[in-house]
């Protein structure tokens, strides 16, 4: 244990008194009240609500006698919201079971279920994979539902939304055209790897070499784009406690080195584990851990700019390169984007200037944030809920 974890000062104060806390809360542990003497409660549960961790560090703070109001309804919202999304889940798993088509949920849909308390485990959001070649009749069944349709046929997923809090995320693949091909390879045989639920009828899961593989390629396109959240490093620790023994590690690390995410894997799991372990942490897991905390759940604007300025070599040949995609963006990238223009050859010239309007008036905001990131400024953005930064 680091007696320094939360001396006063520095940009990771609260950063890693949140961390501290969720660590507890997830081994089941009272943490060390002397620890949180002086730490501002206030800064820390704004924090830990960016992170989308309100709800775990609420539970810890109250084990710990430092309970009040705001924790007691954060620990509460995060039942309500859970339960919420799973009857609506539920709803819709039955129709899709008396449509006889197959899903596999995934990400946080799986992991909240390896915390130890209902409803710690924030979402925002239900997402599943599904068979592709019945995402109209999925459509029939979610309106049918009474979901709203907020996104089709526009990318790897549609978006189905029902009031008060529920998104499901309905994956038609893991991984697009404009993702690495590798990934996109090995994600687009996916299926052929799940194993069957034994209580239903069309339902599949993946098992656990598999969904520990996916939590880190998902994560590691959200960091290598516009960043990640503790509450992701959070779902690889849990899940490392859960079934760290039974994961084949030699398939793991050989497989994500053939995918690109070898040195990702290894730093991330050694980071999460170290960080919520409550163990010394290296001068590079700072340099991470302050990179995520500066991210928010979903990614910052200005990390999104300033990791494809990189990407590009950096510099005003990486600004230039940068400001070359934004303007005229690959075929591919557009297609997903912008279906309805692809299905008329006539229409297809006309999706660059419906960009460019689309950047002057819907998106000015975003677009003025980008440029002033691109001049310089500091400006930190974060980005919201099923949106992206790109």
């Amino acid at each position: 244990m680091e007696s320094d974890t939360l001396a006063k000062g520095g940009v990771l104060e609260i950063p890693r008194a949140v961390a501290y806390l969720c660590g507890c809360a997830v081994r089941q542990q009272v943490a060390d009240a002397s620890r949180l003497l002086g730490v501002d409660r206030a800064a820390l549960m704004d924090f830990a609500q960016s992170h989308s961790l309100a709800s775990c560090v609420g539970v810890a703070l109250d084990a710990a006698g430092f309970g009040d109001d705001r924790t007691h309804e954060e620990a509460a919202r995060g039942i309500w919201r859970v339960a919420q999304l799973q009857s609506d889940w539920e709803l819709a798993r039955k129709e899709l079971e008396r449509e006889g088509i197959w899903y596999c949920p995934l990400k946080g849909a799986v992991v909240r279920d390896l915390y130890p308390a209902f409803g710690m485990r924030q979402m925002a959001d239900f997402d599943v994979l599904f068979d592709a070649t019945r995402a109209a009749d999925v459509r029939k069944v979610m309106l049918r539902l009474g979901f709203t349709c907020e996104h089709y046929d526009a990318g790897v997923h549609d978006v189905y939304y029902k009031r008060p809090v529920t998104n499901l995320e309905m994956h038609r693949a893991l991984f697009g055209p404009t993702s690495d091909a590798r990934l996109k390879e090995f994600y687009d045989g996916v299926k052929d790897r799940l194993v069957k639920d034994e209580d239903n009828d069309f339902g599949w899961h993946m098992d656990v070499d598999e969904c520990y593989l996916y939590l880190v390629a998902h994560e590691h396109k959200h960091f290598s784009a516009s960043g990640t959240g503790l509450r992701s490093l959070l779902d690889t620790y849990v899940y490392l406690c859960a079934y760290g023994m039974q994961i084949d590690w030699s398939w793991v690390v050989r497989t994500a080195y053939e995918l690109g995410l070898g040195d990702f894997e290894e730093s991330n799991r050694e980071l999460a584990l170290r960080l919520f372990g409550d163990e010394e942490l290296t001068e590079d897991d700072l340099r991470t851990l302050a990179y995520m905390a500066s991210s928010g759940t979903y990614g910052t604007i200005q990390n999104g700019v300033r990791n494809q300025v990189e990407e590009g070599g950096g510099g005003v040949v990486g600004t230039i390169r940068y400001l070359g995609q934004r303007l005229f963006p690959p075929v591919s990238a557009l297609r997903i984007a912008y279906p309805a223009f692809f299905r008329h050859a006539l229409a297809v010239p006309l999706v660059y200037p419906y960009r460019l309007w689309k950047a002057a008036t819907v998106s000015r905001k975003v677009v003025g944030i980008q440029l002033r990131v691109l001049a310089g400024g500091r400006e930190s953005v974060a980005c919201r809920g099923t949106t992206t930064c790109s």
